[in-house]
């Protein structure tokens, strides 16, 4: 009998471990389809690290656009309109000649195509052990389930449909669509890819201001702390939401910034098509993330954007999809949960702050204000204290509460380690460092402030923040308030949604202490300033 079960068991698990890595490899496919069509044929290595996230927000979509339209969700129509997309994506290239077979070494894509299938079964097998809270355990794990299981929306999901960022939701359809136990293959996948884009970015970097050898090095030694790192860990293992939006709001982040440094204008044009299809999933894999990214957008101001080209690629596709949402839940279900933390209110609240951001972008950036342009990295900050002093106003005890619950989870380590402290000591350094550059050489500053050496027509220096720093400044205020919003104060705890939030910036503030560490390493090459 013993023999029998194991028999089972394991002839069970292989299955299991074959369907999720074909859907890995499908993934894959689709986003190198659409990547390829996007980028115009370009397959450099950061395009490939592109392709599978950007593969996961194109079925994100996809299926959204099915469940919100009403169309039954199930195996047919998703996978047919995922098809249809690929399709579409070669056939572009293909008639435009933009993918050639020679312009391939034979041995850099057997090499490719060998790291994936690697990557593939290391992120199916279970060699990377995932946290004992994972999606398996966790209730809110049945809805996926129940949304492919009733082909669509239900008025009895009621606290799911106000409770949960909807494309998290879909992006664990996966397992329950294409007939696989867990969904932890396919995070994990995200979370090599995300080391991987890490990596490299640290890697090029590095090598424009040294040899190869020294970049390599300082790219892997720096990926190996964030490996090690608490936070990371934590993030990394726990199968929810949270590790999703922290791998996409880095790429995201990085793949903006990118885009800002493109020479070509067509190229430039792509990777914006490209980061706004990423985005505006990041958007909702949780329902804080629409406020989170909106605050992002008007970081994204700060670089060399014109605002009528942020709004196309980043906040028309978020107005879309929150409007689309709010009146299918609110207006055609009539949904009233007995727990929200979405509610009528806070959808008014959410559309009227994407409005917002739109008409500032559409009508009057680079129009009127235009004396703000140069201080939009102290103004965002500023703007945000002062939205937390009006919270602090409008609910004294919780917000204090609030504060002494985030501050208790960094100092006693719940879930961040030593984190923080690494952190910090790199922002001292380039403190110290950035003071000593500045009065020997006459301007110079590789911290997180960049001054300018004279202002015009000679008037005082205007400081500016580094567009990572500035990110990373933003989500830490906006943390405070969205954590505000949940309604009830949170809790000194390492699953504390509240710290869970605050844990999602793992990557990007590691990655922004990363680029200090390399011009304190190397200062030879400085980044222009306030970038």
């Amino acid at each position: 009998m013993s023999e029998q079960a194991a028999s089972f068991i394991s002839g069970f698990s292989a299955v299991f471990f074959l369907r999720q890595s074909l859907v890995i490899l499908m993934i894959f496919a689709l986003g190198a389809a659409a990547g390829c069509a996007l980028r115009r044929g370009r397959a450099a290595l950061t395009d490939v690290l592109l392709y599978y996230p950007l593969g996961l927000s194109v079925y994100a979509l996809v299926s959204y656009v099915i469940l919100v339209t009403g169309i039954p969700f199930n195996i047919i129509t998703v996978t047919g309109s995922c098809l249809a997309v690929a399709a579409v994506s070669a056939l572009a290239v293909y008639k435009n000649g933009w993918l050639h077979p020679e312009r391939f070494e034979k041995k850099i894509t057997a090499a490719v195509i060998i790291t994936l299938l690697c990557i593939i079964v290391i992120s199916t097998s279970g060699l990377l052990p995932v946290s004992v809270m994972n999606d398996s355990m966790y209730y809110y794990s049945m809805y996926p389930k129940a949304l492919v299981h009733f082909s669509g929306y239900r008025r009895n999901f009621n606290v799911f449909l106000t409770d949960i960022g909807q494309m998290t939701v879909i992006i664990n359809t996966l397992p329950h669509m294409y007939g696989f136990n867990e969904s932890f293959g396919i995070q994990t996948f995200l979370n090599i890819d995300t080391l991987l884009l890490f990596s490299y970015s640290v890697y090029e970097r590095a090598a424009k201001k040294t040899e190869r050898k020294s970049a390599a090095a300082a790219s892997v030694i720096l990926t190996l702390i964030l490996v090690s790192s608490m936070p990371y860990l934590v993030m990394s293992r726990w199968v929810m939401s949270n590790g999703y939006f922290m791998c996409f709001m880095f790429i995201c982040v990085h793949t903006v910034y990118a885009s800002s440094k493109e020479a070509d204008a067509g190229s430039a044009k792509s990777l914006m098509v490209l980061s706004g299809l990423m985005f505006s999933v990041m958007s909702f894999l949780r329902m804080e993330g629409c406020i989170i990214a909106v605050v992002l957008v008007l970081c994204f101001a700060s670089l060399e954007f014109e605002g009528k080209e942020l709004f196309k690629y980043l906040m028309l596709p978020m107005l879309l999809i929150f409007s689309a949402y709010d009146v299918r839940i609110f207006l055609f279900m009539n949904i009233d949960a007995p727990y929200t933390f979405l509610t009528p209110n806070k959808a008014v609240i959410q559309l009227a702050a994407l409005a917002a951001v739109s008409v500032y972008l559409v009508f009057i950036k680079g129009r009127f204000l235009k004396f703000t342009e140069d201080k939009l990295s102290l103004l965002i900050p500023a703007a945000l204290l002062f939205v937390n002093i009006l919270l602090f106003v409008y609910n004294r005890s919780r917000y204090i509460n609030n504060l002494k619950s985030f501050a208790g989870n960094l100092s006693h380590r719940s879930g961040w380690g030593l984190f923080p402290m690494m952190i910090l000591a790199v922002y001292v350094l380039c403190f110290i460092a950035g003071i000593g550059g500045r009065l020997g050489t006459g301007g110079r500053f590789c911290g997180p402030f960049s001054f300018f050496k004279k202002g015009p027509q000679n008037r005082p220096p205007v400081p500016k923040i580094h567009f990572r720093d500035l990110c990373l400044i933003a989500y830490l205020l906006t943390c405070l308030a969205v954590g505000f919003a949940r309604g009830d104060n949170l809790r000194e705890s390492i699953g504390d949604s509240g710290n869970r939030v605050l844990l999602q910036v793992t990557v990007l503030a590691f990655y922004a202490a990363a680029m200090h560490l390399t011009d304190l390493l190397w200062p030879d090459v400085e980044e222009p300033a306030g970038n």
